[in-house]
């Protein structure tokens, strides 16, 4: 399995153990490689706030990536905007109102 290497600046071989290189290729293929996120109510609060849930699996999603669709999603929804996901295996819930963006800790 391939990995970025800051120091050389350039794609190098992280492992080759044969467990590890194969849950990489098949979280590749899996939804092309994207996260899986669903939508969980699209009235939350009774308030018309879109509730979205990342299917988690280890992978945590891209900071940036994830705020900077949050924010899209939520111009267009019209309405706040939340999508729960894990950091680091801890659950957090993300929202959106109006650009922006709160995390908070959903756990129980």
């Amino acid at each position: 399995m391939y990995g970025w290497n800051p120091q050389t600046q350039r794609r190098e071989i992280v492992t080759r153990d044969f467990a590890a290189v194969k849950e990489g290729l098949l979280r590749q293929l899996t939804n092309g490689g994207e996260p899986v996120i669903e939508v969980v109510e699209s009235n939350h609060a009774n308030r018309g706030e879109l509730v979205l849930r990342h299917s988690w699996e280890d992978n945590d999603l891209d900071d940036r990536r994830a705020r900077d669709t949050l924010t899209n999603v939520a111009k267009i929804w019209g309405r706040p905007v939340l999508l729960e996901t894990r950091v680091e295996g801890k659950a957090v819930r993300l929202r959106c109102d109006g650009g922006q963006i709160e995390i908070e800790s959903a756990e129980t």
